[in-house]
């Protein structure tokens, strides 16, 4: 009985000693499964320290990044602030734009009227152009006549240039025999005035009448012949010498294309024989004559200097400009005009005009032309400024006589030892009524210069009024 359990035993150990083999193989298993499982673990490991190592990278960029994003939201900050402050000002362009298209649906009316207008006017011009071509046709027939008078013309003239051969030739001879007389009245004369040298006497009135008599000889033979003259009486040849020798000059200014008051200062200064027209510029705007105003100063050779109108129509170009009110729309449509009305020749030769004009006088001083002041032509020397302000604008070297306008005002003072006269301004002079136009005479003699402004009354009685 022994022996079956014996065997029974020892087949229960041999069965445990099976499992105990069976579990020593799974533990074997394990084991090289762990060991493979750490050898991975063991090639992993180097790939998550890089891993790390980059992730510590990345960190550290983002760190050195904060202060340039932290700078970046203070700029935005700031900008924001800069257009919440800009808002009002775009608000306030807002309300003035709306305001200027208010103004321009306003305006278009009248720009349709004014449509309205011109195409009338156009209507009418070729209504004129009509009357034009038939003016022309007789103007062509009266042409036509001119050329069969010319003949008889060229006849005539040829005739007075025959006339003319034959005076000239007489001439010489009226010359000695008019030298012959005046020596023997100048012998006359000495004997007659002789009693008349003491001192303190003045000459009789036959002296008077003789000098007037001879000063009018010698003013013909001056036209007539180079030669010099022969010398007068001791007791008038100052007199004498002084007007034969004086320079009369019509200084005028500011006419600003107004033909009418040009007209009636020069018919007046007909009267007297000047040598000279200065003008100070400021000539052709805005007057509505602008290109008969300057074709009659070039005919009557003027010597001329550029004003501030003169400047801008000259060289501003209207269309660039930008009215901001109805007053500058007028005016630049007033520039457009004269520039039409003048056209590119005569706009070039406004340009070309100098701002400053220097004329040599008899005394051996001179005259300075400018518009405003010798400093700057620009800025005006006015009746109110006191010595200091128009010393100012004098300059380094004004001369003896500074002849200006710009002011429109008329005066004549002397600073620092300078004459300065401002002429008014023919077109525009201020304040008068009836309306009148200002000239000055500048007679320029050996003994010095005289001074006299004049205001040509344009309307009423054609009189001269003379300024103190």
């Amino acid at each position: 009985m022994t022996v079956p359990r014996l065997l029974a035993r020892e087949h229960e150990l041999l069965a445990n000693e099976h499992r105990l083999l069976v579990t020593v193989a799974g533990l074997l298993a394990c084991q090289h499964e762990l060991l493979a499982n750490e050898h991975r673990l063991l090639v992993t490991v180097p790939g998550l320290l890089a891993r790390e190592h980059e992730l510590l990278a990345g960190e550290h960029r983002l760190l050195v990044s904060v202060p340039d994003l932290l700078a970046c939201q203070h700029e935005l900050l700031a900008g924001e602030h800069r257009l919440l402050v800009t808002v009002p000002g775009l608000l306030a362009c807002e309300h003035e734009l709306l305001a200027s298209k208010h103004r321009l649906l306003v305006t278009v009316p009248d720009l349709l009227a004014c449509k309205h207008e011109l195409l009338a006017n156009e209507h009418r011009l070729l209504v004129t152009v009509a009357d034009l071509l038939a003016c022309e046709h007789e103007l062509l027939a009266g042409e036509h006549r001119l050329l069969v008078t010319v003949p008889g013309l060229l006849a005539c003239e040829h005739e007075l240039l025959a006339s003319k051969h034959r005076l000239l030739v007489t001439v010489p001879d009226l010359l000695a025999c008019e030298r012959e007389l005046l020596a023997g009245e100048r012998l006359v004369f000495m004997c007659d005035c002789a009693p008349l040298a003491g001192e303190g006497r003045r000459p009789a009135s036959g002296c008077l009448a003789f000098a007037s008599e001879r000063a009018l000889l010698d003013h013909e033979r001056s036209a007539l012949t180079l030669e010099p003259s022969p010398p007068a009486c001791r007791l008038c040849s100052p007199a004498l010498s002084c007007r034969r020798h004086a320079m009369l000059l019509l200084c005028v200014s500011d006419i600003h294309g107004h033909l009418d008051a040009l007209r009636a200062v020069l018919a007046t200064a007909e009267r007297r024989a000047f040598h000279k027209l200065l003008v100070a510029g400021d000539i052709v705007f805005p007057g509505p004559d602008a290109l008969e105003t300057w074709r009659r100063l070039s005919a009557a050779g003027a010597v001329m200097v550029q004003g501030l109108t003169d400047r801008a129509v000259a060289t501003l170009d209207p269309a660039a400009l930008h009215p901001r009110s109805d007053h500058e729309r007028e005016r630049l449509e007033q520039m457009k005009a004269t520039r039409d009305a003048l056209g590119e020749l005569i706009l070039q030769r406004l340009r070309r005009l100098p701002t400053h004009q220097r004329i040599p006088l008899e005394d051996g001083g001179e005259l300075l032309l400018v518009h405003g002041s010798p400093s700057d032509p620009g800025e005006a020397l006015t009746h109110d400024m006191s010595d200091a302000e128009v010393n100012a604008l004098l300059g380094d070297d004004p001369a003896d006589v500074v002849v200006c306008g710009a002011s429109h005002v008329p005066f004549d003072r002397m600073v620092g030892g300078v004459r300065i006269v401002n002429v008014g301004s023919v077109g525009e002079a201020p304040g008068a009524s009836p309306r009148v136009a200002h000239a000055t005479w500048i007679e320029s003699t050996p003994r010095g210069v005289e001074v006299e402004s004049i205001a040509v009354p344009l309307e009423g009685a054609a009189g001269v009024e003379a300024r103190p």
